[in-house]
């Protein structure tokens, strides 16, 4: 539902910390370009993250081959 000309930009690296273990680095970036919406955009979005990540992180915990 947004202007495809207001994208932001999301990078993940996964990172091995060991054998059995990878740590996922995430970084959302170009809030810049969104101007007086930056702030407001972010705040929803940081919602969004928080909600997916609620569930993610109790998943991965479990050891899933």
């Amino acid at each position: 539902g947004q202007d495809p000309a207001d994208a932001t930009e999301v990078e993940v690296h996964f990172v091995a910390q060991g054998a059995a273990a990878t740590r996922i680095e995430v970084e959302h970036r170009g809030w810049d370009k969104l101007g007086s919406r930056a702030e407001a955009l972010r705040s929803r979005n940081r919602l969004g993250w928080d909600a997916l990540l609620a569930h993610y992180v109790p998943a991965t915990a479990e050891g899933v081959n």
